[in-house]
């Protein structure tokens, strides 16, 4: 087998490359972060079911879901729903509960979603499970491990927010707030027995408004984070999934504390590192609530691993509901606020995940939106956004957005792709416009490692002209998954970022040949295959008569990757095919040469 090695830093290091990996941009631009709004049909609710920022919305089968309660409607009788979002409309599933006084929390896992529902009315929450099979779209039925379909769990007076996640061991965790505690209970799988009560805020008297949440967190822990008006501060506690006894809790961690911090909203998104970032409500005493984050990384060594507190925004326009959306790809984390002093706009920023740094306030929308909520998932470039229409209970409607493509930048990017051979991974783009493009740093991460620059490679400042760009990245030395991105940098300074590119490297997996890039080309093409065991390998080129124009290889190969250049100045312009026999393994692809 052929291995490609390196020197680094004295030590001889060997690798070996997996399967080759095109990605490419039919249209799309470098972006930003951006939102639009195309869903067609609104929903009149009996309930503002996003009136805390608890995840009401998730992401299965490529379809967006939520759950909203509604009055007797076109016939269906009175009930919280599951709805999906098909296109752009929103359409009525089937009815979870009979109660329609609801708030929801939702933690989809694999196939199936598990969804809490509090009633605004009692002390009782229900659990609903749902249980999705094949289809497109997907058709789901209720929980089958618990034959009623659902349970009610009595918690307690003054409830004002209940929240579960599921640890590592497939426990399920229900915390809430109320009657001056915060609570904690379990309950293992098929989760229709519930433990009794774990006080968390031992010492700590817990006033109503106060809001707590609870979140998986670092692959092996399962935290509850709250907010304690009456001491000023935000609090929490964590349990290691291993520890058998489930009372067995950690020291009270204080993430913040003093200057009238602690108020009654927190939303949690957790990165695949196990960073925790929760965006907070904050300054009561003052009257005034602004929107911080709170970030824990695990990575750090301090006694609780708390960033200082973060802030998003301040004043006195009484931001409230954050939420927080993790795009890990991007390594971006976006926190939306609702402001009403402000006429009901929903606003939000974004800061990259490595340092965190807010820059200036978007309006997502000004027409009397507040309430929002959204899901608990990583994203990538679209999310659902849940919201009331101006504070009134009987109005909902829906943003679907966070779209890649939604404007274009000075820079327009045609192609970003990445294929590998025996030298590293090779980097190619095209733009097709460019304006005051001072260049493209390029950056790499290795699996969850954080992003670092690798290279960086001139514009060509402006130009209406298409411009072919390629970087070559020789400093592979492990196997694992690569991830690439263009960080396109203007005259002035600012810069935005392409999609991510990815590279698995490893052994071998099969014989494979790819698609000649680029396609159409003039006059040159190349074409990249991989041999799982070394072969006598014959690559030949036809025309449309079934005549061979050309011979591209025809040798012994010791198993790897492999990239041919094909150079068809000679050859008239119409269709080609190119076919590899590599011992039992035979394939034929076209291509098209354009003059």
């Amino acid at each position: 087998m052929k291995i490609a090695s390196y020197d680094n830093p004295g030590k001889y290091k060997k690798f070996l490359f997996s399967i080759i990996l095109f990605v490419c941009l039919s249209s799309n631009f470098i972006y930003s972060q951006s939102f639009f709004s195309p869903v067609s049909n609104s929903i009149k609710s009996t309930q503002t079911s996003a009136h805390k920022p608890q995840s009401k919305v998730w992401y299965y089968g490529n379809y967006w879901w939520a759950v909203i309660p509604v009055d007797v409607d076109g016939g269906d009788p009175a009930g919280t729903y599951l709805w999906r979002l098909t296109g752009t409309s929103l359409t009525k599933l089937i009815k979870l509960s009979d109660n329609n006084d609801t708030w929801a929390d939702v933690k989809a896992i694999g196939d199936v979603t598990h969804i809490l529902l509090q009633r605004e009315s009692t002390d009782t929450v229900e659990l609903v499970s749902l249980e999705f099979v094949s289809g497109n779209p997907p058709t789901y039925q209720l929980w089958t491990l618990r034959p009623l379909g659902n349970v009610s769990i009595p918690l307690d007076v003054n409830l004002e927010a209940a929240t579960i996640d599921i640890d590592s061991q497939g426990r399920m965790w229900l915390a809430s707030d109320g009657n001056t505690t915060v609570k904690i209970r379990w309950s293992d799988s098929p989760y229709d027995s519930w433990s009794s009560a774990i006080i968390l805020n031992t010492g700590h008297n817990i006033v109503f408004d106060d809001l707590c949440a609870v979140t998986a967190f670092d692959g092996n822990k399962i935290g509850v984070l709250w907010s304690n008006q009456s001491e000023d501060e935000f609090q929490f506690r964590y349990h290691l999934d291993s520890n058998s006894d489930p009372a067995d809790w950690e020291p009270l961690e204080v993430p913040i504390s003093g200057g009238g911090v602690a108020d009654d909203h927190i939303n949690f998104a957790v990165g695949n590192d196990g960073t925790i970032y929760a965006a907070v409500k904050t300054s009561y005493n003052d009257n005034r609530t602004n929107i911080g984050l709170l970030v824990r990384r695990t990575s750090l060594v301090d006694a609780d691993n708390w960033e200082s507190l973060h802030t998003v925004t301040t004043g006195d326009a009484y931001a409230s509901r954050p939420i927080a959306l993790l795009n890990e790809l991007a390594d971006q984390i976006i926190v939306l606020y609702q402001t009403p002093q402000d006429g009901g706009d929903i606003d939000y920023k974004y800061s990259n995940t490595d340092v965190i740094s807010f820059g200036s306030e978007i309006t997502l929308d000004d027409q009397g939106r507040q309430d929002i909520t959204s899901t608990k998932q990583s994203i990538t470039d679209e999310v659902l956004i849940l919201y009331n229409l101006d504070g009134s209970p009987d109005a909902f409607e829906y943003w679907y957005g966070m779209k890649a493509d939604t404007y274009p930048f000075p820079v327009e990017l045609s192609l970003f792709s990445a294929t590998l051979n025996e030298e590293g991974v090779k980097l190619d783009w095209r733009t097709e416009t460019e304006i005051n493009n001072y260049g493209f740093d390029i950056e790499r991460k290795i699996g969850d490692s954080k992003w670092e620059s690798v290279g960086f490679v001139e514009g060509n400042g402006n130009s209406n002209s298409p411009k072919e760009y390629t970087y070559a990245d020789e400093n592979i030395f492990d196997s694992g998954k690569y991830y690439y991105r263009l960080k396109q940098i203007d005259n002035d300074g600012t810069f935005e970022y392409s999609d991510v590119v990815t590279i698995n490297v490893g052994t071998p997996e099969k014989y494979y040949l790819s698609q000649n890039y680029p396609n159409p080309f003039n006059p040159s093409t190349k074409i990249a295959y991989t041999l799982l065991i070394d072969s006598k390998v014959s690559i030949k080129v036809y025309d449309m008569l079934g005549n061979e124009v050309a011979t591209l290889e025809n040798d012994e190969k010791e198993a790897g990757y492999y990239e041919i250049n094909f150079d068809a100045k000679g050859f008239a312009s119409g269709v080609y095919f190119y076919n590899i026999s590599a011992g039992a393994y035979n394939s034929t692809k076209k291509m098209v040469l354009m003059k």
